[in-house]
């Protein structure tokens, strides 16, 4: 997650793992190719053709990659980075802060009261995402006021080191309705860490939202389609509201610890409704 246009260095571990590909030719031909007008065309053909409404191709032509500059903050000597939004990494950023106003070794490792510090975080946390997470390109994410100390005293205040906290995340935003559903739990949502030896670091994560996705394949090219989609929010006001050429609030986020100006750690992304 470089804050900086990539090195020589990382472009050569990117070259590697590209090298190391079984299927480095169908990856060389679909990154020339996958987004160009035959192959929208083609993808356009088949299964998403039946959908309704239809994917076509204007559909997809204004997609493009995007390089973003990690958000980030310090914890206990750590330099911690996270995805921006849409994203919602910055809530695991105000857990961190959050937590590193208590002494958790004081406390003991896994001890009633440090589990009931982590979790009454990660409840406060969950319920800032709910109410500011949103498409940045429509809604300003006001990220640099979420992580300010004023706002996280504010957090701590609330915590009842006696007692549990109730906190309903519908409450957080006006008991906005949302799509998604308490029926399907199970995510399906793959992440991976590489660290080569010169200290260039890769933090990866995709997802298809729940197991095989929306179970639509696009056209004749086996990938999946993903249903991310389910996450929307239908109140209008609510900053997740469902609106056109807005993309989704989306959970997926890859972090990266660093001291010292040098990577030290890649964390363990835990997958669906966890991040």
């Amino acid at each position: 997650m470089p804050a900086t246009p990539p090195t020589t260095s990382s472009m050569r571990l990117a070259t590697r793992l590209h090298r190391g590909s079984p299927s480095r030719h169908m990856f060389a031909a679909c990154s020339a190719t996958f987004w160009d007008e035959r192959q929208q065309v083609r993808c356009s053909s088949g299964p998403t053709q039946n959908l309704i409404p239809p994917v076509v191709v204007h559909d997809r032509a204004p997609s493009r990659c995007e390089v973003q500059t990690p958000i980030d903050i310090r914890y206990r000597g750590f330099e911690v980075r996270q995805t921006p939004p849409n994203s919602t990494g910055f809530a695991h950023l105000v857990a961190l802060k959050i937590l590193e106003r208590f002494d958790l070794s004081e406390l003991g490792y896994l001890s009633a009261d440090t589990l009931h510090l982590l979790v009454e975080a990660k409840k406060l946390a969950f319920a800032v995402r709910e109410r500011y997470a949103s498409d940045p390109r429509r809604r300003p994410v006001p990220v640099d006021e979420l992580l300010d100390e004023r706002f996280i005293d504010a957090l701590i205040a609330r915590i009842d080191r006696k007692r549990a906290a109730s906190i309903d995340l519908r409450e957080a935003w006006q008991a906005a309705s949302s799509v998604t559903t308490a029926r399907r739990h199970a995510g399906n949502t793959t992440y991976f860490c590489t660290i080569d030896g010169e200290g260039n670091a890769v933090s990866a994560i995709q997802s298809l939202n729940n197991a095989f996705g929306s179970a639509v394949t696009l056209g004749g090219t086996g990938v999946l389609l993903n249903n991310r989609m389910t996450c929307w929010h239908l109140d209008a006001d609510h900053p997740n509201a469902l609106a056109a050429d807005t993309r989704v609030r989306q959970t997926m986020n890859a972090p990266i610890v660093l001291r010292d100006g040098r990577i030290s750690t890649c964390p363990i992304c835990l997958a669906s409704r966890h991040q």
